[in-house]
This record gives C-alpha cells, structure tokens and sequence, in this order.
C-alpha cells in the first residue's frame, strides 16, 4: 500500500473552492503555499507551481473522492500541468457542479 504525501480537502463558499484541510508529510507545507483556482463550475485547479520542490516527484497519479451522502460521479484527476492537480466532480447527470473534495497526492 502507498501512502499519500499529502491530503487536501476542498470545500466551496458560495461557489468559490477553498481548502478545508491540508495534511502532509511535510509539516511546514501550509494551504496558504497552495494556490487554488476555480475554473467554472465542478472543475477546480490547486497548484504548487510557486513551491515546486515542496512536492517529491510523483509516485502515482492523485486520487479525490467526494465528501458527503451525494448521488455523483466519481471525481476525475488531471496532472497533465506540472505542480498542479485539477479535479472536475460532476453530479448524477453527468453536469460539472461544485461538491467538497478530497484529494490524495502520491
């Protein structure tokens, strides 16, 4: 079994993200070194672009997972930009819409 490095929680404040919780392997790594972008509806960005060797390279691609009692799609991971992880949820419908998260990165 792999342990992930870090573990954010994402949460939504009148449609704007904003992380909930962060714990990491790292202890001086804080949610204020991350930064956090909301890209429209169910689709959310959270880059460490300004504190690349914060994070070891990649051991495994991220996994999220919903927070809550919803009827939903999985939550999908996208890393395919350096030092970042972008995280669409979507509800039973198939429709980008904004639910807390958690996401695992290895």
């Amino acid at each position: 079994k792999l342990i992930p490095f870090c573990v954010i929680q994402v949460n939504f404040d009148a449609g704007a993200p904003f992380i909930q919780s962060l714990t990491s392997m790292r202890s001086t790594l804080t949610a204020e070194q991350l930064t956090i972008t909301d890209n429209g509806n169910g689709d959310t960005t959270i880059s460490w672009a300004a504190i690349p060797t914060a994070f070891p390279a990649p051991w495994r691609p991220p996994r999220a997972d919903l927070i809550g009692d919803v009827s939903s799609l999985v939550p999908t991971c996208d890393t395919t930009t350096p030092n970042t992880v972008r995280v669409k949820t979507r509800n039973s419908a198939s429709s980008l819409v904004d639910q807390p998260f958690v996401v695992e990165i290895f």
